[in-house]
């Protein structure tokens, strides 16, 4: 049903400005106002193709979706990420103008050799020895992931500035060379490296062997820059509403500019939730940048909250120092929770409890209410599996359950091969794809012929054959790992012989433990042997990433040492059952009886009745260096909520290990 206007939104219809930017606060009704926006023109007579709403996460994209139908618009309106709709307008023009098909890659991980070719091939004009110039760049990509991931983010802020469109000059010389890696902080051989990568990505101008979702925008725009008749191919809309408009980069700030072609443009947002600097985020684009490319635009506000109470929004000022109001008849009820941080599973148990308190308090009160936002999906583990234990409905809003993620499934490999144990894989395709992803990240394997053998694999990648093969008989999970993971390949080197010996050894001391020892103890065991900590930090090139998934073992590992009275079988088969209760919560969405589990990232857009976030201590709330940044990922939790607010910290015992981000908010 549709809600009510405010005065400020009445302001905001009643503009018939070409160009219109929104100046919101959080829960002020950015996304519903666009909705608004959308029914008024379909009223007017604009055809629903000559619309096209767009946003830049996944959550903000439902969050638009449910704003679409609450005010009735049932004609189905284009609604697409930028870069979901960058992906569309390249398949659209690619088959207009008879261009090559590009590999797409999801992951770092699969553009790593990529990057380990283009580093070779500038290492090699600098004659350099061991991996290093003489002025002591480390060009070790391949090992060393700390290294691929700081490469990888500087590769996509050229992207998302624009910048690689320049690399493709021939007339790049050392002091255009020398003023690039100056702008970003870098140096010249690491803007030589992200040239290299380039020029072998993009074969001929406007078509590219492959390219990733951080390529997705740049690529239309060169594509639309370079040949100008090619943005007569794609459809010209009348009207663009732009939601989070304070998550935009350049690429996608240019972008827009060739789409509108003099059509109207409503962007709203809070430049207190960019909490996407990583991609290439600028408050620029919502300032100085936007005034400079619409001289001409009307700016209005959204200034006060109507999701939440005067609790919260002083809350939110506090730790903001901006200034936020609430409508008077809102109120948030704030509260603190706390545990014992060195009682494993405390906060897990306590925000259980609150959920189950939440639901018992009201006979209206759902578990579709209530939503747990974690900082990391590391977070999760303990909370989903005393979820499962009391039967607690809930699913993972775009993340992944620690049941399906290629760390913990890697571990569940090894167990599997240790107890000789694999009925619970049969017909589980869907694991078995990930077990695969998951040893795959620790035992790399080349997609060249030269790594694996046609005995095994008569067609399509390695991976894809794998994947079949276990798929079929679940045992062959042993031959997979000996004659392809920890088969030594001539090109090898001696620290790459060495580790898939020391798997082997592994696996090989699991068989003989097995029958007198837990899976925990296994875990145990091949946790110390492996060095699985140091291991994970090289097996995933983003370090946020890698301490989630390091974070993830130790605390699997954990669970499993609650279950000493269970041997490897009877703990997959236990992890089997969780997880067959997970798909069946799955399959339920659409009955609206399900918690939500989720991250900030996944969070911003929405809103729940109650929000509840944990683990606000020292390590795990805030994980980054910067802090502005932990305030925003902060700011965009707490204000998700509308009834209720409740964190979780250390309790006064452990004081000093409470986060620094509950010290800016307490009175």
């Amino acid at each position: 049903m549709a809600v009510p206007q405010t005065d400020e939104q009445i302001e905001i219809l009643k503009c018939h400005a070409q160009i219109v930017m929104i100046e919101a606060v959080a829960g002020s009704g950015k996304t519903t106002t666009l909705a608004m926006l959308v029914k008024q023109a379909l009223t007017k007579g604009l055809g629903a193709h000559q619309i096209q709403c767009l946003c830049f996460s996944e959550g903000a994209n439902k969050r638009f979706r449910e704003k679409l139908y609450e005010e009735g618009v049932t004609r189905p309106v284009p609604l697409n990420t930028v870069e979901a709709y960058a992906r569309e307008c390249l398949a659209q023009l690619g088959e207009a103008l008879a261009l090559e098909k590009t590999r797409y890659y999801a992951s770092d991980e699969e553009l790593r050799p990529h990057l380990v070719a283009a580093a070779n091939s500038v290492l090699a004009r600098h004659e350099g020895r061991a991996g290093r110039t003489d002025n002591g760049f480390d060009f070790s990509f391949e090992k060393n992931s700390a290294n691929a991931e700081e490469m990888f983010s500087l590769l996509y802020r050229f992207k998302a500035s624009l910048a690689s469109h320049r690399f493709h000059d021939e007339e790049l010389d050392y002091d255009d060379l020398d003023q690039l890696a100056t702008q970003f902080g870098t140096q010249i051989e690491a803007v030589e490296i992200g040239i290299a990568y380039e020029r072998q990505r993009q074969t001929y101008p406007g078509e590219y062997k492959w390219r990733s979702a951080a390529d997705l925008v740049p690529d239309l725009v060169e594509l639309l820059s370079n040949h100008p008749s090619a943005l007569e191919i794609l459809p010209i809309k009348g009207l663009y509403l732009i939601d989070e408009w304070h998550d935009i980069n350049a690429a996608e700030f240019r972008l827009l500019q060739l789409l509108l072609r003099g059509k109207r443009l409503v962007a709203v947002g809070d430049r207190y939730q960019i909490i996407n600097s990583a991609r290439g985020a600028d408050i620029v684009y919502s300032t100085a940048g936007f005034e400079m490319a619409f001289p001409n635009a009307q700016y209005l506000p959204l200034g006060k909250s109507y999701r939440f109470g005067t609790s919260l929004s002083k809350l939110a000022q506090r730790l903001t120092a901006r200034k936020c109001a609430s409508h008077e008849d809102l109120h948030t009820e704030i509260k603190r929770v706390t545990y014992d941080p060195t009682l494993a599973g405390d906060c897990a148990a306590k925000v259980t409890q609150q959920v189950q308190a939440l639901v018992k308090a009201r006979a209206d009160t759902r578990y579709s209410d209530i939503a747990i936002i974690v900082r990391e999906p590391d977070q999760t583990i303990e909370i989903e599996n005393l979820l499962l234990d009391q039967n607690i409905p809930y699913y993972c809003d775009d993340i992944e359950s620690y049941l399906h993620r290629p760390e913990i499934l890697m571990l569940r490999g090894l167990l599997h091969m240790a107890s000789n144990s694999f009925a619970t894989l049969q017909g589980d395709k869907e694991s078995i794809k990930r077990m695969v992803m998951g040893f795959s990240l620790y035992l790399p394997v080349g997609e060249s012929s030269e790594n694996w053998e046609r005995g095994y694999f008569t067609e399509g990648t390695w991976f894809e054959e794998a994947q079949r093969m276990i798929a079929e008989q679940p045992d062959a999970l042993k031959d997979f790992f000996e004659a392809v993971l920890c088969k030594p390949r001539d090109a090898d080197d001696d620290m790459t012989l060495r580790w898939k010996q020391r798997f082997t050894d592994v696996v090989d001391a699991l068989q003989k433990l097995n029958k007198e020892s837990s899976a925990a103890a296994l875990l145990d065991f091949a946790n110390r042997r492996l060095a699985l900590v140091d291991a994970t930090s090289r097996a995933f090139i983003n370090r946020n990433r890698a301490t989630s998934a390091a974070k993830s073992i130790q605390t699997f590992i954990a669970f499993a040492s609650r279950h000493p009275e269970m041997n490897a079988a009877d703990f997959l088969s236990e992890l089997h059952r969780r997880q067959q209760k997970v798909s069946k919560s799955r399959s339920a969405i659409q009955s609206r009886r399900q918690l939500t589990l989720t991250t900030i990232q996944a969070a911003k857009g929405r809103q729940w009745p109650h929000v509840l976030v944990p683990y606000l201590q020292q390590h795990e709330f805030p994980r980054l260096r910067d802090i502005a940044e932990e305030v925003r990922h902060f700011y965009v939790a707490m204000t998700r909520a509308v009834s209720s607010l409740s964190l979780f910290e250390p309790d006064e015992e452990h004081a000093g290990q409470r986060s620094v981000l509950m010290d800016r908010v307490r009175k």
